[in-house]
């Protein structure tokens, strides 16, 4: 029990201290992560607000995922942030090979997250007869 709790800690920090120095990075020197906005947003709604949207954004999903409340959908909200990020700065090597294991580790809360249906039951008359064998 304490070994699940301290994986899930770890792999929260590792998701939430990126996000926080992003959004702090965001509010105070937004013309230095205008590079990991896609060009289109930049010139759509401007640099600086699209560097405090992203602080903003970014924060939220960091209170968010240390909050607890919906962790599949937090973890999962992160991984596509990240994995978007990604998709837009592919010819940058160094960048993706730096938040791949970002994306990972929100991938890994987002899968022990995952909502589980444990009430399910299994009618017996759609079972076939090798699997009434079998029991």
């Amino acid at each position: 029990m304490i070994r699940h709790s301290l994986v899930g800690l770890t792999l929260k920090l590792g998701i939430i201290l990126p996000f926080i120095y992003f959004g702090l990075i965001s509010i105070f020197s937004p013309r230095s992560v205008s590079i990991f906005y896609p060009n289109f947003i930049l010139d759509l709604i401007g640099e600086y607000t699209t560097a405090y949207l992203g602080a903003i954004l970014a924060l939220v999903v960091a209170v968010w995922i240390f909050w607890g409340k919906r962790k599949f959908s937090s973890s999962l909200l992160a991984a596509i942030i990240i994995g978007g990020s990604i998709l837009f700065r592919i010819n940058e090597v160094h960048y993706v090979f730096g938040a791949i294991p970002l994306l990972t580790s929100a991938l890994a809360l987002s899968f022990r997250y995952y909502p589980r249906n444990r009430g399910i039951t299994l009618d017996e008359s759609l079972l076939t007869n090798h699997q009434r064998e079998q029991e």
